[in-house]
Formats: C-alpha cells, sequence, structure tokens
C-alpha cells in the first residue's frame, strides 16, 4: 500500500478531527469531557478535562482558538521544523515527531495529552500486565525487544513508535491492578482505558504512524475497545483497518521485507483469532475468509524464546513471562488458542446464516442469524463436534484443564492459569454455540445445557479465586451463551436449585465484570430481559 502524498496525508483525517473538535469548543462540547455517575466532570488530576482545563491555550497562540480567521501559512502543514523536538521533547527511544505534523498539530495532540506518557510509576505495571494478560492472546511483538527498547531508555539499539508504544499501554488498561489506576488519579478502570484509547485514537486520526506493519499492530490493539452496540468505531473498525493495512502491504513490495519473519506470521494470525472471537461476540460475518487464508500455523519456533537478562531490573516484578523460560515455552497456548479459533469459524458456517443487510442509523449492517433445526446438516454438526473433540483430546500438557485452586498450590502464574481456563471456557462455548439449535424440548439436559454448565463452573472456580477479573472480553460473550442456554431449558430446568444457582453465579460473574469490561452491561441486560420473559424470577422466592 503505497503513502499518499505527505501534504494531502496531513489534510485528511487530521483536518476532520480538528474541525470537530474546534467546532465541539466552539459550542463548549468537548468531546474529551467525561461526567462520573453523579454527572460532574471528572477532575482534571483523573486525566480527563474540566471545561476550564481543556481549553487552556497558555502554551497556544492567542488567536489559535478565536473565531476570526487568521492567517494560515500553507508550507507549515509540510515543513520539518529543525527546533521541534527541544521544544516537544520525547524520551529518546522513541522516533521523533513525524516531520509530517504541523506546529498546530502538535500543539493540539500536546493540549489533549496525545503525547503525553503515562507516569512511571504506571508505566511499569502497565507493561507488566501487557506481557502477562494482552501478549498471549495477540503475540504481535516481539516483546525482548520491546523490553530493551524502553529499559534502555537511548534510543541507541533501536527506537519505538509513539502510537504503538500508546496502543500497548490502552489494552494493558484492561488488566493493570487497581491500586495503579487509583493512585494515578483514575476514578474507575474504564476511566483509565477511556483516557488512553482517545490518546491513541488522536495520534491515528491525525497520520501519526507512516509505518504500515507498526501501524497494523497499532490497529490490532485498538480492537479491544467496545464502548455499546451502536458504536461505530468498535473492535471490528479497528480490526477491520488493520487487516486492510496487512492487505496493502500484501500487494507492494514491502512484503519482501517481511513475508520470512515470525513477527509477520503471529501479526496475521492475532488478526485471524480476533476476527473469529469478534464475530463470535458480536454475530457480525467474519472479515476473513477461511478458504483465502494460506497461513501456516503457529508453531513454537515461531516466537522468541529466551531468558530476559538476568542483571536487568526492568520490569521488576518477582515472575513474570519475562524472566520464566517455561512460561514462555508454554506459547503452546497461544497455538491451542489459534486451532480454537479454526473451529470457530467451522461453528459459525454450520451454525449461522446471513440475513439482509439491517439498517442502524444511516448504515446497514450484516448480520449472523442462527439456523433452524430443519434448517441445519446434522452430518456437518457431528463433523465439527468430531474435530472440537479431537483438538480437546490433543491439547498439550500444559493447556489440560486444571482446577485454579491446584494451579495456586504450584505458585503458578495467574496470568498462565486464567488463559488455561479461558482455553476450555472458549471450547464449551463453541459446543453451547454448535447444538444450540438442536435442542429438543424432550431432550433433557441437552448437550448445549452441558456445555453451558461448563462454562459455568470454570467461571465459578475463577471467579471464587478472584481472578475473573482477568478474563478478556471475549468471556463475557461465554457467560452469556451460558445463561442463555439456561433460559432455554427453564421449561425442564429453572426449578433446579443447581441451575438457579449457575444462573446467579453467572450474573455476579457478569456484574465484576461491567468493572472491566463495557460489554457486561449489555450482557446483563439481555440476560435479565431474558430471565423477566420466561418468568424464572416470578417463580423463586428470591428474585434472580
Amino acid at each position: 500500500m503505497t503513502q499518499p502524498p505527505v501534504c494531502k496525508s496531513s489534510t485528511s483525517r487530521r483536518f476532520r478531527v480538528l474541525i470537530h473538535y474546534y467546532i465541539s469548543e466552539a459550542h463548549g462540547r468537548l468531546p474529551v469531557n467525561e461526567t462520573n455517575t453523579s454527572g460532574n466532570y471528572i477532575d482534571h488530576k483523573c486525566h480527563y478535562y474540566s471545561p476550564d482545563s481543556a481549553c487552556d491555550t497558555s502554551e497556544v497562540d492567542p488567536g489559535y482558538f478565536t473565531s476570526t480567521p487568521q492567517p494560515v501559512t500553507q508550507p507549515s502543514l509540510c515543513i520539518s521544523h529543525p527546533d521541534r523536538s527541544a521544544k516537544y521533547p520525547l524520551p529518546t527511544f522513541f522516533h521523533p515527531l513525524p516531520s509530517t505534523l504541523s506546529t498546530d498539530d502538535i500543539e493540539f495532540l500536546v493540549i489533549k495529552r496525545a503525547v503525553e506518557l503515562p507516569s512511571l510509576s504506571l508505566r511499569e505495571p502497565l507493561l507488566r500486565a501487557y506481557i502477562d494478560h494482552v501478549h498471549p492472546y495477540m503475540p504481535i511483538l516481539n516483546l525482548h525487544e520491546l523490553v530493551d527498547t524502553i529499559k534502555d531508555d537511548d534510543g541507541i539499539k533501536r527506537k519505538m513508535s509513539l502510537l504503538l508504544y500508546m496502543a500497548v499501554m490502552f489494552s494493558a488498561t484492561f488488566f493493570v491492578e487497581f491500586e495503579h489506576i487509583y493512585q494515578s488519579g483514575y476514578a474507575t478502570r474504564r476511566a483509565i482505558s477511556q483516557d488512553f484509547y482517545n490518546r491513541t485514537r488522536l495520534l491515528y486520526d491525525f497520520d501519526y504512524e507512516s509505518d504500515e506493519l507498526v501501524l497494523a499492530q497499532a490497529l490490532l490493539l485498538m480492537s479491544y475497545w467496545y464502548e455499546s452496540p451502536d458504536s461505530e468505531k468498535d473492535g471490528r473498525y479497528w480490526l477491520d483497518l488493520a487487516i486492510s493495512t496487512l492487505e496493502g502491504i500484501e500487494s507492494t513490495d514491502m512484503i519482501d521485507r517481511y513475508r520470512d519473519q515470525k513477527r509477520w506470521k503471529r501479526i496475521w494470525w492475532s488478526c485471524y483469532m480476533q476476527d473469529r472471537l469478534i464475530a463470535l461476540c458480536t454475530r457480525k460475518p467474519m472479515r476473513i475468509n477461511g478458504g483465502d487464508f494460506h497461513v501456516d500455523m503457529l508453531q513454537e519456533s515461531d516466537f522468541e524464546i529466551k531468558q530476559l537478562d538476568s542483571g536487568c531490573n526492568f520490569p521488576s516484578t518477582s515472575s513474570t513471562f519475562m524472566r520464566d523460560i517455561e512460561m514462555q515455552k508454554q506459547a503452546a497456548m497461544s497455538i491451542s488458542l489459534a486451532q480454537l479459533c479454526v473451529h470457530i469459524g467451522q461453528v459459525l458456517e454450520v451454525r449461522y446464516a446471513s440475513v439482509t443487510p439491517l439498517e442502524n442509523g444511516n448504515q446497514t449492517v450484516t448480520m449472523l442469524h442462527p439456523k433452524g433445526p430443519h434448517q441445519l446438516n446434522r452430518a456437518d454438526v457431528e463433523a465439527v463436534e468430531e474435530e472440537l473433540m479431537s483438538w480437546a483430546s490433543r491439547l498439550p500438557l500444559c493447556c489440560r484443564y486444571t482446577p485454579p485452586e491446584l494451579s495456586f498450590s504450584t505458585n503458578e502464574a495467574s496470568s498462565v492459569i486464567v488463559l488455561r481456563m479461558f482455553l476450555h471456557i472458549l471450547f464449551y462455548t463453541i459446543l453451547a454455540v454448535l447444538h444450540r439449535a438442536c435442542s429438543s424440548q424432550a431432550q433433557a439436559p441437552s448437550k448445549a445445557y452441558d456445555a453451558a454448565k461448563q462454562v459455568s463452573l470454570i467461571v465459578k472456580d475463577l471467579h471464587q479465586q478472584n481472578l475473573a477479573k482477568l478474563l478478556p472480553s471475549m468471556a463475557v460473550t461465554s457467560i452469556l451463551t451460558s445463561l442463555m442456554a439456561y433460559v432455554a431449558e427453564c421449561g425442564h430446568w429453572s426449578t433446579q436449585p443447581q441451575a438457579l444457582y449457575m444462573l446467579k453465579t453467572n450474573l455476579k460473574v457478569l456484574e465484576d465484570l461491567r468493572q472491566v469490561h463495557a460489554v457486561a452491561d449489555y450482557a446483563i441486560l439481555i440476560s435479565r430481559a431474558a430471565i423477566k420473559r420466561v418468568g424464572i424470577g416470578s417463580r423463586q422466592r428470591t428474585p434472580l
């Protein structure tokens, strides 16, 4: 994919964003102003802008925000300013500010804090959270290069992209310990995620990054974002951009630089996995056609496995992925997840059919609609089930199910425990989806119910060990699928104490997860509406 001319690049997305923000400010509706649950603006210390701080122009030309048009020197959009590094310093391990950004652009980004790094006390916990809880699901970076680059802090060995760095920090906000969030002045986990997402998105909107592969990596990490079912720029939006960027690289001579690299292979498989997981979560068609995906399956040799230098105290923690060779060799979990995502595609193809685009405002949205029992090919269902069972039977030892309490007794890292449990949660979720339409009212319990029960049991174990909060957002869909299976079987099982207990447990875990993942809000609404519709709570002494 060839880059547009510098001047055009400087005036495309960036121009539209500036217009949007300036108009919003003129009407007192700065988009980054956020309110807390009481309706008051969050304090500036919480890294959101009060009406006053948002319009602080002390470092900007006095006429910058006035309604009177100011004379513009056109070449400033494209000319590199030799003194900008001194005026807007970044740590030396970052690439310098792009020459395509005008002084006005940079000052705007400074005001919006898009080029402001997290505090030192927050930076390292976020990096640890990324290494332990994001990278295993999306292994798109060379972790050793990442740590070396940040640790050395001199930029001699290599430099990194500010956009990619901020995307890394954003993705880690969902899993960093809350004590660090609170100490950094944020009121909630959602507040810090929103803040870092806003900053990262601004850098993207201003065409901050010109390296297409780095851009694809950052976009993939931005696909962790979810705001509401009606949001246009959700995870699927950013994933589409990442895939399109990679496809653009493949269509040019740049592909020769990446085709044989381990990183290239992992990035494409990360796109594939995220595509399947988002499709399963949103019931929207898969972006990547399985028949057109010709990247060999991941294997251990595709991962950089080596121990962190014994003299390196960064990131400082007693037991991390970077310091334990055996943990790194459990890249088998990432490989098993990739293999399972292949089966997700098979289940969606057997279980769902695309429907006529639905109107959603000014857009049309194509959705996947479940096939009825009479539309399903029983042989296809049995074939997919057989492949799923084969996947489970061939799991490496490190991926086999182990109760969390036993894993704790061996001092196993929480990130490894959660990833292993998520593999099995996802496996049973897929089984429940596969068999849901095949359930018969005369059949009790159904295969879908059995699979849903296993999801609930695993989630309950994680919840009891205070680990459910570390599950990825896809787990919300798994819990919702489990809950819906209970509701579907209510004619036979709603009076059984165990089924009611599982329903309550699922709702309790969803309540906890809503502190981390916004999608849990809507899962709870759907769950309660379904429960109310079938009247489960009305027949019990204590409502669900």
